[in-house]
């Protein structure tokens, strides 16, 4: 067994000349963030287990014109709380995973309002050897969202260790990638965003080898991304 625990907080204040645009280069921001999390480790000889509790606070005040805060101002304040576990052990079928998760996240802004959401998430996945040089994989992640509901993402991978050197290997997967709250409700001097947005979603494939001898490493990978609904500015 084994308790970690981190208290974290950093200031960051500093001028953004031309950052987010050419257009006025006297931009300013200050930025403070505060994080704090507490996990346990549980390793056995054919478990692991690792739970982790973390709350992650966020403010952000950003001017486009750094002594002038009335002519456009931005102040946003996060908060997400969030609980999280994962792990795996070993049977006779091969190593299954496993994980579940839940976040809040909660913000107060002068441009983007005040809103809330939560997300969770279970995951399982099975890793069987064929062999001492064929592994495969394959899993499946669920994702709950309060805004969009369930989504599924299954995902598939297979590995040959040709030599003691080389390894070569494929995968497939699907995911998706919700929109932040900046997509969704950012109104600025040029960019305005869309409240009708709703989750990109990608299949993913590559396929690819590896090499690593004497202390070099080398990979050569082909990777395809097909995107439906792609969230773009």
């Amino acid at each position: 067994n084994s308790i970690r625990g981190m208290i974290a907080y950093t200031d960051r204040t500093f001028g953004a000349n031309g950052f987010y645009t050419s257009s006025f280069p006297d931009q300013w921001e200050s930025i403070q963030t505060f994080l704090a999390s507490l996990s346990h480790t549980l390793n056995l000889s054919n478990f692991y287990l690792n739970t982790r509790a973390y709350y992650r606070k966020n403010v952000d005040e950003y001017r486009l014109r750094r002594n002038e805060p009335e002519f456009y101002q931005n102040n946003h304040q996060s908060d997400v709380y969030a609980l999280e576990a994962n792990g795996n052990f070993k049977t006779s079928l091969g190593t299954t995973g496993f994980g579940i998760e839940t976040r809040k996240e909660a913000l107060e802004s002068n441009n983007l309002g005040d809103r809330e959401r939560t997300l969770s998430g279970i995951f399982l996945e099975q890793l069987v050897n064929v062999g001492s040089k064929v592994d495969l994989r394959a899993g499946i992640y669920s994702n709950y969202n309060s805004g969009y509901g369930w989504k599924h993402f299954p995902g598939a991978e297979v590995g040959f260790q040709a030599s003691k050197d080389i390894r070569f290997y494929s995968g497939y997967g699907v995911s998706y990638r919700i929109p932040s709250f900046t997509d969704l409700y950012y109104v600025g001097p040029t960019n305005i965003g869309n409240d009708q947005l709703t989750p990109e979603q990608a299949q993913n494939f590559e396929v690819g080898a590896k090499w690593a001898k004497s202390g070099f490493r080398a990979e050569l990978v082909y990777f395809i991304r097909n995107t439906d609904d792609l969230i773009e500015w």
